[in-house]
């Protein structure tokens, strides 16, 4: 029987780390994991003990964000923190298999509109490269390799002035595939954006 207590009324059990609706900046995670992890973490996204999580918020830092260990637990006005999958996979572990369909489903459904309607942040940060496909699809851009996406000199424009800044994830497989010195030059990226006026220019 599910334990109700572990339950959430945010969007999703990220967003109850931070969780800004006037946030300016997304982070958009693959998934949030797996039912034994809840459990685990009685709900609660682990910053301490999370190595995703520490480097997030070392990476969050470079981007221009106040923000620590030791004060990661606190919200932060400008910072909005969810999924494109919401659902809860179930006993398959942190990386078990996800399927199209929940993206789609997900992204139309929750992500988009959450973007458009209710944060409207001025910079969406997909986290790995199936978040970011699935997110981009939905707004028709296809067929561009994740690296190029990455390291295009602009960001990509999907709604208002809203962009995405698509990035490596950064927990161990991502850190294989793109090395956190390097990462840290992507989010570094991010910072010059968001302390410059909108350009216009900047889309795809």
């Amino acid at each position: 029987m599910q334990d109700k207590s572990l339950d959430t009324n945010k969007i999703g059990h990220w967003t109850e780390w931070q969780g800004s609706l006037d946030a300016k900046i997304m982070v958009v995670g693959q998934d949030w994991g797996d039912f034994n992890t809840l459990v685990g973490q009685k709900g609660k996204s682990n910053v301490e003990e999370s190595a995703t999580n520490r480097a997030l918020v070392q990476l969050l830092n470079i981007a221009g964000v106040d923000i620590d260990e030791r004060t990661a637990r606190n919200r932060h006005e400008d910072l909005f923190f969810t999924n494109a999958i919401l659902c809860m996979k179930t006993k398959v572990g942190l990386a078990g298999k996800v399927r199209g369909s929940w993206f789609r489903n997900c992204v139309s459904t929750f992500l988009k509109p959450l973007i458009e309607d209710i944060i409207q942040p001025k910079v969406v940060i997909t986290l790995g490269e199936k978040a970011t496909r699935s997110l981009l699809c939905e707004y028709g851009h296809k067929g561009i390799k994740f690296r190029e996406l990455v390291e295009r000199d602009s960001p990509i424009k999907v709604s208002g002035n809203t962009v995405v800044f698509p990035v490596f994830h950064c927990g161990s497989l991502g850190r294989r595939n793109r090395p956190f010195e390097q990462q840290k030059l992507d989010w570094l990226r991010i910072k010059r954006y968001l302390e410059s006026p909108y350009d216009d220019r900047m889309s795809i």
